[in-house]
């Protein structure tokens, strides 16, 4: 049973599962605004819990960080469904201005009715670094600095000094405002979106993620593919728990059902490219580690990610796996 337990009436009934949905259409076109809404409704008619996205800095002549910006794609994706948790997973805070990125979160997460969580973390790719002029060794001094100013976006409130903005017309001379400033700002009203921390191996981070954070978000991706499943999905989710951490998603979790049945052997990466009974069996081993949410990315037959995989047959076939805990989680968050 997964763990992430708020309290009795919240209790998880199953792990959820969550889709990466697709960046680009075939050839890195672009999608058209009618191909992510109708992603985003096929995600929700099938019973998942949530549309991810992932964030890259786009590095000159690179097509594959030359992807659309995930907030946007995840704007178009909440407008368009009801009840889906949409999220960032993750997004490379120290790469941008901290107070346009709040802006932008806010903004999502007014658009969407308070559906956004934002997954953050400092960015692994010292190349997109390099392109944005920004010290690698600095990323995560970066993004506790970042956090800290988006956080008090959200909770500082206004008052008299506001004002002082406001004294003067655009001439440099005083404007005549009687009243003070001192209405919630549109952050204020909205309010902070969940965050989740992504963390691969490193326990000082792990720490901040159960401390700092509402969650945790692991990768299925190159840690465990470097060192096989055990340490970066098992292990990493053991100490998180013993640092008081709730809520842990896994993601970059890949799946092709075509492929044959296969155990999982230690010095795997965690992958559900294999059939649909192995597949289940190692969802429900993932349950079985406390994982309260599983985000996957689909493959097409050819073992690309593309929105050619992106059919209701094969969401509803990887959907099955599963039960479905259909509870609207907001109210349990």
């Amino acid at each position: 049973m997964a763990g992430y337990v708020r309290d009795d009436k919240c209790e998880v009934i199953a792990m959820r599962l969550g889709i990466q949905t697709p960046n680009v259409g075939s050839h890195h076109r672009p999608l058209t605004l009618d191909e992510i809404t109708t992603h985003a409704r096929v995600v929700e008619d099938a019973g998942f819990n949530g549309i991810w996205k992932g964030h890259h800095v786009p590095v000159p002549g690179d097509p594959m960080r030359s992807m659309p910006d995930p907030l946007v794609h995840l704007m178009l994706a909440g407008m368009a469904t009801e009840n889906l948790e949409i999220g960032t997973a993750v997004y490379g805070v120290p790469l941008g201005s901290a107070a346009e990125l709040a802006q932008r979160v806010y903004t999502i997460q007014a658009f969407t009715q308070g559906r956004f969580t934002f997954g953050v973390g400092a960015g692994s790719q010292v190349l997109e670094y390099e392109h944005a002029g920004l010290s690698f060794e600095e990323r995560f001094a970066r993004l506790d600095g970042h956090m800290r100013y988006i956080r008090a976006i959200y909770e500082t409130l206004p008052d008299e000094k506001t004002e002082r903005m406001f004294e003067r017309d655009g001439a440099g001379k005083p404007a005549a405002r009687a009243e003070a400033r001192t209405d919630p700002t549109v952050a204020n009203q909205v309010g902070m979106p969940r965050t989740v921390l992504g963390v691969w191996l490193s326990r000082p981070q792990l720490k901040r993620a159960a401390t700092q954070y509402d969650g945790w978000m692991g990768s299925a991706g190159p840690p465990a593919r470097h060192s096989g499943w055990r340490p970066a999905v098992a292990d990493t989710i053991k100490r998180y728990r013993d640092y008081g951490g709730k809520r842990a998603i896994l993601t970059t979790v890949f799946v092709n059902l075509d492929m044959p049945e296969a155990k999982l052997n230690d010095d795997d990466g965690f992958h559900l490219v294999c059939g649909p009974r192995s597949a289940a069996e190692r969802l429900h081993l993932l349950e079985e580690l406390g994982y309260d949410d599983v985000i996957l990315i689909m493959l097409d037959r050819e073992g690309i990610y593309g929105d050619g995989a992106f059919t209701p047959e094969r969401l509803d076939e990887i959907r099955s796996l599963l039960p479905v805990d259909d509870r609207d989680y907001r109210q349990c968050s």
